[in-house]
């Protein structure tokens, strides 16, 4: 099977690519020109020039793919307000077509738990959750965003979309390079004191996994959380499972 991924060079995209070429399938990316592609080197996959907010090149890179993967997007927590808006509203990045031009593809989209939002009370949160928050962070509204976008596209073209909420995910670096990123940032909070939390994980392996189970098993505006491990702030950092 011929798939699109999107994101293909970052935290969750790059594990994805593997996780799809160990299934066999064949994999194309969609990559900016100033992407740092070294997560991607010896790879056999097809790589595709272009920009998520670029229709265009997206339809292109799109073309004779059965499912797209869109992983791309700004993570960040904190701060970045307009870009992360820019790529999560925008609805042709989450779901590429018109009505001259439907995409054939399944649309997987990459979301996040914090849809869900977060309790206090020790109670476990599922696919039909959602945030309560009085003011929730520009990252947990773009990616509420994000999700209505790509379900609201797919309807109106008739293409079957389906979300991926992950939980925290990490795994060993692919270029041997460290980079902190908002999770990493939190668990080191967590480590030191600084930070009380419980939350489900999920190994940026088994996060590739869940993607494709998603794809072949999931239903057309369905949402899916993907985390394995449960995990609270005083679970030692040495022991998160790989």
């Amino acid at each position: 099977m011929k798939v699109l991924v999107t994101g293909a060079t970052g935290i969750v995209g790059t594990n994805l690519v593997r996780a799809l070429l160990e299934a066999s399938h064949q994999v194309r990316v969609l990559v900016r020109p100033s992407s740092d592609v070294r997560s991607l080197a010896k790879l056999p996959v097809e790589r595709r020039e272009g920009d998520i907010l670029d229709l265009a090149s997206l339809i292109a890179a799109a073309s004779g793919c059965s499912v797209i993967f869109h992983a791309a997007a700004v993570f960040s927590y904190w701060g970045m307000s307009a870009e992360i808006n820019a790529t999560s509203r925008n609805a042709d990045a989450q779901c590429p077509g018109s009505s001259s031009q439907k995409p054939r593809a399944t649309v997987v989209v990459t979301s996040s738990s914090v849809v869900l939002g977060s309790t206090a009370r020790g109670q476990v949160l599922d696919e039909t959750s959602a945030t309560d928050e009085p003011d929730p962070s520009s990252y947990t509204r773009s990616k509420m965003a994000q999700e209505a976008a790509a379900f609201r596209r797919g309807e109106e073209l008739g293409v079957d979309v389906v979300a991926v909420a992950r939980r925290w995910s990490w795994a060993a670096s692919t270029t041997g390079s460290v980079r902190a990123t908002p999770t990493s940032s939190t668990i080191s909070m967590i480590r030191f004191g600084r930070h009380s939390s419980a939350a489900a994980t999920s190994s940026r392996p088994r996060c590739g996994r869940g993607h494709m189970l998603a794809a072949e098993r999931g239903k057309t505006g369905a949402r899916y959380v993907l985390g394995s491990e449960n995990l609270t702030g005083k679970t030692p950092i040495d022991s998160f499972p790989s």
